[in-house]
């Protein structure tokens, strides 16, 4: 039972963390809409198109990983009778079959959501270090996702 929590907590920091990238990259592009150098802004640059196109894709890809677990889970769930004297046995047993997957959304939410915040700092330079921007909180506050909900690397790799 601990450990289909602890599944399922996995599995939600990967929705979470999706939703962060979201924002982040939101940030990102209004910041370098409205930030001008060299008389343009940045929004123009190839490599700030680079990095927006790179955040955007590894974005989707985690969403796209965390919506096709949703949908397994689901599809298990709903194979199974909830008046069933033991449908509380066979919720665990069929979270659990997805428990790698839980990793991975994990691992690889928290991995990307780091890797988007960084490229956003980036964005932003100088400013990104200054708590008047959200950048400064997001970049601080998303290392604590690679380590809560138990290491997985040893389970997944």
């Amino acid at each position: 039972m601990a450990f289909n929590t602890l599944n399922i907590g996995r599995y939600k920091l990967g929705g979470a963390c999706v939703g962060s990238c979201k924002i982040a990259l939101q940030d990102a592009v209004t910041y370098t809409k409205q930030r001008v150098q060299f008389g343009k802004a940045l929004a123009e640059f190839g490599l700030i198109k680079h990095k927006i196109a790179e955040i955007a894709i590894r974005t989707f890809t985690v969403e796209s990983m965390v919506y096709r677990t949703a949908g397994m889970i689901d599809r298990i769930l709903k194979s199974l009778d909830p008046q069933a004297e033991d449908s509380g046995v066979q919720m665990a047993k069929g979270i659990e079959e997805y428990a790698i997957e839980d990793s991975i959304n994990k691992v690889y939410a928290s991995e990307m959501l780091d890797y988007v915040v960084d490229e956003a700092l980036q964005m932003h330079g100088g400013y990104g270090y200054i708590q008047d921007y959200a950048v400064e909180r997001y970049y601080r506050d998303s290392r604590i996702n690679r380590i809560w909900k138990g290491r997985t690397r040893s389970t997944v790799c």
